[in-house]
């Protein structure tokens, strides 16, 4: 599945890893996206109360809040908020039930740039 944000598009990267977090937001700004990071899920709720942002991408399995218990609270405060869900722990199920679920789109770890 694919979308097109415009390049001026706000995008929130939320993961509890800090290296993959600053490679993958160098490779979204690359591509002319605006990126605020978070190490947490918490964090990204509280940022997202002041901010507004036009896709959400997150980390599956995170400690404290995880991925979908995020999408979740996404879900019910900003319904319209596309959500991309990254797991290195990606199985077709896993996928399929995450899309029932109102994931926009699933990506397994390690993140293909091209995919991203």
């Amino acid at each position: 599945m694919s979308v097109t944000l415009p390049s001026s598009a706000k995008v929130l990267l939320v993961d509890d890893d800090a290296s993959l977090l600053q490679l993958l937001a160098i490779r979204i700004q690359s591509k002319g996206y605006e990126v605020t990071t978070c190490d947490s899920g918490m964090n990204a709720l509280q940022v997202l109360k002041s901010q507004v942002f036009d896709a959400v991408i997150t980390d599956l399995r995170m400690d404290e809040m995880d991925g979908i218990a995020l999408h979740r609270q996404l879900q019910s405060r900003y319904p319209a908020l596309p959500v991309i869900m990254m797991t290195a722990h990606g199985s077709i199920s896993g996928a399929v039930e995450a899309t029932k679920q109102g994931i926009f789109a699933f990506i397994t770890k390690p993140v293909d740039k091209d995919e991203l």
